[in-house]
């Protein structure tokens, strides 16, 4: 009689032990679908993050105009051999090239010269 219950007591406890194990192992499985679901989303919502930063935060392409193609943050171009005068205010003026005012009027039409 004293076998039969050691041997049940052990069943018992083999069945517990097993029953442990798969009880861990599914909430390993689910924890790790949870932790895939959620760098799912992080992805998702980084590649919109950037997306919109590039959208919102990136200059255009950078313009280039005859007398000022420098971006600030360079040297500045070479110096000119003629004095610079300008009847505007622009910040560029006075790095060695022309204000665009200046410049739309060199490339406007001159109107034609009267025959007196």
């Amino acid at each position: 009689m004293r076998d039969q219950l050691e041997l049940r007591l052990s069943a018992l406890n083999a069945v517990r032990a097993e029953q442990e194990r798969r009880k861990v192992e599914q909430e390993k499985r689910q924890a790790e679908e949870e932790a895939r679901q959620r760098a799912e989303r992080d992805k998702a919502a980084i590649a919109a993050f950037a997306s919109t930063l590039q959208r919102t935060l990136v200059p255009r392409h950078f313009p280039r105009y005859r007398a000022w193609s420098w971006p600030a943050i360079t040297r500045p171009p070479p110096r000119r051999k003629w004095a610079v005068t300008s009847t505007t205010s622009s910040p560029w003026a006075g790095a060695g090239g022309h204000s665009s005012w200046a410049m739309c009027a060199a490339r406007a039409p001159k109107p034609p010269r009267s025959p007196h």
